[in-house]
């Protein structure tokens, strides 16, 4: 089927919906953006791994040490969207 396909019908969440796509070209699609969620998800952990890094440092100011807070729980944020 994927290989003659050129329109597809997808039923999910009790919704109908027509793609005029052949089923290779949206199973490529959806590897693709797949990937780009995960390797999306490695930079914001590692992001987050940085800034824990930063905080731990006793030398910081307190100015410096809100930013960092911020950003971690910006970037956290982001992370659970990612995860969604």
């Amino acid at each position: 089927m994927r290989n003659v396909s050129e329109q597809v019908i997808r039923i999910a969440d009790g919704t109908m919906k027509w793609i005029p796509k052949a089923m290779t070209d949206i199973v490529k699609e959806e590897s693709e953006a797949r990937v780009t969620v995960a390797e999306d998800k490695l930079v914001v952990q590692l992001r987050l791994t940085e800034i824990a890094a930063k905080l731990s440092d006793p030398k910081i100011s307190a100015k410096e040490k809100e930013e960092l807070n911020e950003a971690y729980m910006r970037n956290s944020r982001i992370l659970r969207q990612l995860e969604e």
